[in-house]
């Protein structure tokens, strides 16, 4: 018998000089792999017990690679697959299950250990080793993997996404992906087509909210390719409320009124637009016969605010004495009014309005105000 396979008289050598060794031996993975090919072990399971008996759970007795010796000696492999199920470290043991032909196991493991990586290593390697049905046959079983796949698809291969999502009847993804689609297309009728696509998706995924937002959707791309015909301005890839204060700044106010009805703009909203974008394009005529509609359902305080906002400070004034009484000192401070908003905070005795214009009183040339303001601040009466 060679000298290297008298294991049992090296293993008590080894004790003898040595009775606490740090690792264990180098010639004990060799007996291990030696007991495993001794012809009367015939049932693996057996053999497997006997060896984890013998040399316990010792991390450094690495079964990874035992398995893949008795592998690659095209031995016992069954015992190999016994063997590598007391490997408890899934980055070794998903690699090996691999190269064994264990692709379902591989993958099954994978997912329970939670690594993403790993999850996705072991996909890659059953997409480049299977036709593409057995590919989609085998990760359906594991919902994660089907997830994680699909993921990588949305990335790379939208077609294959597709194919996968109406295999599966998955109409709300599907949805979802004529959308993205619409976007990724510089044609107008090829994104009205993708988004009423998607609108038909959602109604058969029973989401009527998602359903009816694509099908505005499609009614205003339809208006935007309308207008830009008509006005020759960009209007696509904006949105309603943009759209809108895009007609009134170029002074289509009836164009904006009609798309005001025909979206349902709320009439508060429509009304900030209005004072916004005439604000912003220096249309004072028009603002001001806007601020004298009776339905005015926000106030004349946006109207100060927006001309303030784009510098029209002058404009401002004009609106100040319809602000309502308990805003008009805030106001009158906001538009520098310093002095007219004293007076009144102090005939009104109001501590609270006469600290808002005392905290805005500042500078030299404010100090008498100041003075006045900090007097009847003092006042233990007020």
């Amino acid at each position: 018998m060679p000298i290297n396979r008298v294991f049992r008289l090296t293993l008590k050598i080894s004790l003898f000089v040595r009775k606490n060794f740090p690792r264990t031996p180098k010639f004990l993975p060799t007996w291990r792999v030696f007991d495993l090919n001794k012809p009367f072990l015939t049932v693996g399971i057996i053999v497997i017990k006997q060896l984890n008996r013998r040399f316990g759970a010792s991390s450094t007795l690495n079964s990874t690679n035992l398995s893949h010796r008795l592998y690659i000696a095209k031995k016992v492999q069954k015992i190999g697959l016994k063997l590598i199920e007391y490997e408890c470290r899934a980055s070794r043991q998903v690699p090996v299950l691999m190269r064994l032909g264990e692709d379902q196991t591989a993958l099954r493991r994978a997912l329970q250990s939670g690594d993403t990586d790993l999850i996705y290593t072991v996909l890659h390697y059953l997409r480049d080793k299977l036709s593409l049905a057995d590919f989609l046959m085998l990760i359906r079983k594991f919902p994660v993997a089907l997830e994680l796949h699909m993921r990588v698809c949305g990335e790379s291969d939208q077609d294959q996404l597709r194919d996968i999502l109406v295999q599966e009847d998955n109409f709300h993804n599907q949805a979802l992906l004529h959308i993205k689609e619409a976007y990724q297309t510089g044609r107008t009728d090829s994104r009205q087509a993708k988004v009423q696509g998607a609108s038909e998706c959602f109604r058969k995924a029973k989401n009527e909210l998602g359903s009816q937002l694509a099908e505005e959707q499609v009614k205003l791309l339809k208006w935007q390719v309308q207008l830009e015909m008509q006005h020759g301005k960009a209007y696509i890839d904006k949105s309603l409320h943009d759209s809108v204060y895009q007609l009134i700044r170029d002074g289509q106010v009836k164009e904006a009124e009609k798309m005001r009805n025909e979206f349902r703009i709320p009439e508060r909203r429509y009304w900030w637009l209005r004072v916004l974008a005439h604000s912003e394009s220096s249309h004072f005529e028009e603002l001001s016969n806007f601020s004298k509609n009776k339905k005015n359902p926000i106030g004349f305080e946006p109207f100060v605010d927006a001309c303030l906002k784009f510098g029209h400070k002058a404009e401002a004034l004009k609106y100040l004495g319809r602000v309502k009484e308990e805003n008009r000192i805030a106001y009158m401070v906001k538009c520098g009014q310093l002095e007219d908003a004293a007076a009144i905070a102090l005939e009104q005795r109001s501590a609270a309005a006469i600290s808002c214009v005392a905290s805005a009183a500042t500078g030299p040339q404010h100090q008498q105000l100041q003075q006045r303001l900090s007097q009847a601040l003092a006042d233990p009466s007020l």
